[in-house]
């Protein structure tokens, strides 16, 4: 297989991802073997039944936290075993961690102008590693006071959403992002003509 490598590691797993072979050597694919060692070793171990993972990716599970391995994946035919292809480099099982990060459109940014009598709807997409816990505030005022105010929040994003909006919508929003790798907060400013 070509350019195996790592696509994302977990304090108990590494993610892998091939091309498949340029050449088949002749007979079709029947799948691929991951074979994995600790670096400090000489030992491969067989992650997979080939013929059960026709995919150019896997998982490798069951790795021990802050632990060095070296990755080898091999297509399988008929014929038998291609050559491993060795994944460069050693790899440590470990989280990554990504501070928390929303992604506010441009006009977000300067103000919402919004006229009475219209819905709100504030959507910003957020990253982060862990995902991050997400919360919503407004300026000398309580939020959870405004009867109709919806929020909606997920791993990837958060919807703050509110119908027929009048002048005491208006003010300013705090969207808080908290993750064990930081905290970020945005105000967006809103009012209402």
């Amino acid at each position: 297989p070509a350019f195996p490598k790592v696509t994302d590691t977990t304090r108990n797993s590494i993610s892998l991802s091939w091309s498949k072979p340029a050449y088949d050597g002749g007979s079709p694919i029947l799948g691929y073997l991951v074979e994995v060692k600790r670096a400090d070793t000489n030992n491969w171990v067989r992650c997979n039944v080939p013929k059960n993972l026709q995919n150019t990716e896997y998982v490798v599970p069951g790795l021990m936290e802050d632990t060095e391995y070296q990755f080898r994946v091999s297509a399988v035919n008929k014929i038998g075993y291609s050559e491993p292809s060795e994944v460069p480099d050693t790899h440590t099982a470990k989280d990554i961690l990504i501070a928390p990060e929303g992604d506010l459109d441009a006009d977000l940014r300067k103000a919402l102008i919004l006229r009475a009598g219209v819905t709100m709807r504030i959507y910003v997409p957020v990253r982060g590693r862990p995902p991050p816990k997400i919360s919503w505030s407004k300026m000398n005022a309580n939020i959870r006071d405004r009867q109709g105010l919806e929020i909606k929040s997920t791993e990837y994003d958060t919807f703050l959403y509110c119908e027929n909006v009048n002048r005491y919508d208006a003010g300013k929003y705090i969207l808080t992002l908290e993750n064990s790798s930081g905290t970020k907060s945005y105000s967006i400013v809103v009012k209402v003509l």
